[in-house]
């Protein structure tokens, strides 16, 4: 969901202790702990399902069915413009994923960190945002 970075998806706290987040998601298997005052890693409890992690311990799995395929395309407005553009991102020779999931594949920006992005309004999450994904 967002490359196991402990400050990418933070929550907000709805009522005392209880905290929330909202993410648009495609189908497929995704993998999940939360994370606590930024450093301690918890395991989610009540998942349906579960699987090792490679640390001893275990991470949630949340299994989004093709059956919800519909649901994730109508987040997605096939009737917004996609624009692209040419951005230097200040880092060379990287790939690229879009964090909001409304444009597919990904872009690899060349030696000086130049790369064609495109990007597209989502109703859910607001205009692509472009993430650089870890070697």
């Amino acid at each position: 969901m967002n490359d196991w970075d402990e400050t990418a998806t933070p929550m907000e706290e709805v009522e005392p202790g209880v905290y929330e987040v909202t993410k648009t998601l495609r189908p497929g298997e995704y993998e999940y702990k939360f994370v606590e005052n930024g450093e301690d890693w918890i395991e989610p409890e009540d998942a349906d399902e579960y699987t090792a992690d490679d640390h001893g311990g275990e991470n949630a799995v949340l299994d989004i069915s093709e059956d919800s395929d519909d649901l994730a395309d109508d987040m997605v407005d096939d009737t917004a413009e996609t624009e692209e553009m040419e951005i230097d991102s200040g880092q060379p020779d990287t790939l690229f994923v879009d964090y909001t999931g409304n444009v597919d594949g990904v872009v690899e920006t060349d030696a000086d960190g130049v790369g064609e992005f495109k990007v597209k309004e989502c109703p859910e999450d607001g205009w692509s945002v472009w993430v650089p994904l870890r070697n």
